[in-house]
């Protein structure tokens, strides 16, 4: 099927539109197969430029040849050879035109940012840009509509704050991204969202000086945008700011609620429970989620809490509580406790 291969993916540079239309066709059903995809990834060098030029035709072959990129960048390697040719900026611009359904352009964007260098493309470090991508990526979440085609962007953020320039960026004050994505960890977002909102958030959780920045987000509004119109000063007793709390508040709302709008992802509930273990460990931290009542309120998830993660989080969180005295007495178990100032002396 070599020399067929071959051939097909030469007819993806015809001068005539529908035969492009029809190679495109046949190469997408290709990747319905993991056969299919494999003997199109030794081709990548091949077919990857052909496939992004597509992508601004008509919307017979554009629809494909999208298609087709999405399932061929699971592949790692060929995401990184795809991103060496320009798709991270194809994409973006494609999703200034408006010509290609969103959500395809974003789970493609979403394969691209697995790898370092879809990353590097995406946030401009260093580039008179730095940081124009992410925040694009950002208002799609939030702002554009229907929100559904939108949803993959949280995905994309998930993936880009694993690197310091997505968090750095990200949790830039100036910008408001993150309290512009914490609008989709409310209930009745899709799965999709919550999941990936709260992965970028635990995320930001993980390293010091993120966790800081993290917490001082003052959550001012973006220019013209009064839902997020929320107070913003900073306490001057404290390191930690309105949009911090906030944040803090909706990870301890995903982790205790047990009324019937409760969290039904193990996937959220546990970023969730990993980021409140993360910010427990630094002072600040611990000072934020007092001041949103967590001790308590985690106890009460704790109880109902049955994903055997989550508990593990939680768990932790409650050994550092105990161990800095932040458990009210009547809610401390004895050994634990006991256990716990051991440990703390040592």
């Amino acid at each position: 099927m070599g020399d067929e291969l071959d051939t097909l993916i030469g007819f993806l540079g015809d001068t005539s539109s529908s035969t492009r239309a029809r190679a495109a066709e046949f190469i997408q059903g290709l990747t319905g197969s993991d056969v299919g995809i494999s003997k199109l990834a030794t081709r990548a060098g091949a077919c990857l430029p052909k496939l992004l030029h597509l992508l601004g035709a008509a919307a017979a072959e554009s629809k494909y040849a999208a298609t087709t990129l999405v399932n061929l960048t699971v592949i790692p390697e060929v995401a990184t050879l795809a991103v060496e040719k320009g798709a991270v900026e194809r994409v973006m611009e494609l999703l200034r035109e408006n010509t290609i359904p969103a959500d395809l352009l974003l789970k493609l964007l979403t394969n691209l940012t697995n790898t370092d260098g879809g990353v590097s493309v995406l946030t401009q470090e260093g580039k008179p840009l730095e940081g124009f991508f992410i925040s694009k990526v950002v208002h799609l979440l939030a702002m554009a509509k229907p929100p559904s085609m939108y949803d993959y962007a949280a995905s994309i953020i998930t993936n880009f704050t694993r690197h310091p320039i997505g968090r750095r960026v990200f949790l830039d004050p100036k910008r408001g991204l993150m309290c512009m994505a914490l609008a989709s960890l409310i209930p009745g977002q899709s799965e999709v969202r919550r999941v990936g909102v709260a992965a970028a958030i635990r995320n930001c959780c993980l390293d010091d000086l993120s966790c800081t920045r993290l917490l001082a987000t003052p959550c001012a509004a973006p220019s013209g945008n009064n839902s997020f119109d929320v107070c913003c000063s900073t306490s001057s007793t404290h390191s930690y700011a309105e949009g911090g709390l906030e944040a803090v508040r909706s990870l301890i709302r995903i982790v205790s609620d047990t009324t019937k709008s409760r969290e039904l992802s193990d996937a959220v509930r546990q970023c969730c429970a990993e980021a409140i273990a993360a910010l427990a460990r630094q002072a600040v931290g611990r000072d934020a989620l007092v001041a949103c009542d967590a001790p308590q309120l985690i106890r009460v998830g704790y109880a109902e809490e049955d994903h055997a993660e989550t508990c593990a989080a939680l768990e932790a969180t409650a050994t550092i509580f105990m161990s800095h005295g932040l458990v009210p007495e009547e809610l401390q178990p004895p050994e634990g406790l006991r256990q716990a100032e051991i440990l703390e002396g040592e």
